[in-house]
């Protein structure tokens, strides 16, 4: 018959199509968490609840009364997570002014059976909600 093979079989093109599509549905989804946009705007928030996750890993007697939260660190310090003005601020032994989070229009934490949950809205009208697990 032919003698001149140089082409593909039709095998050969739809493995190739098939990776193709896998490695597509496992790219796109990470090039849309990727984007600037989006991660620029949410990282002082994403910074925040890391800095508050830290603190109460070593905390102990945590109160949450609305937009306040209060806690003693390891080395017996009272710390208190407060706003002030449009940020949030931390001091620590009602002293210092250490600005945790800035263009913050609300926040509010409440206790509940081991969480402690925070909600927060920016200015830009970003509304938050993140859950903390208090380590016993």
């Amino acid at each position: 018959m032919f003698k001149n093979r140089d082409g593909f079989t039709l095998a050969e093109i739809l493995l190739s199509i098939t990776v193709m599509l896998i490695a597509l549905t496992i790219l796109i989804p990470l090039v849309h968490h990727l984007s600037t946009d989006a991660w620029e705007n949410d990282w002082p928030i994403h910074q925040f609840t890391q800095t508050i996750q830290r603190e109460l890993n070593t905390s102990s007697s945590i109160t949450a009364t609305g937009s306040i939260l209060t806690f003693r660190n390891r080395e017996g310090e009272t710390v208190k997570l407060e706003p002030y003005k449009n940020m949030v601020r931390r001091r620590v032994n009602d002293k210092g002014h250490e600005i945790l989070l800035y263009q913050v229009k609300d926040i509010s934490f409440s206790l509940d059976r081991g969480f402690l949950r925070m909600n927060s809205t920016l200015e830009g009208g970003q509304s938050f909600e993140k859950i903390f697990f208090i380590p016993l």
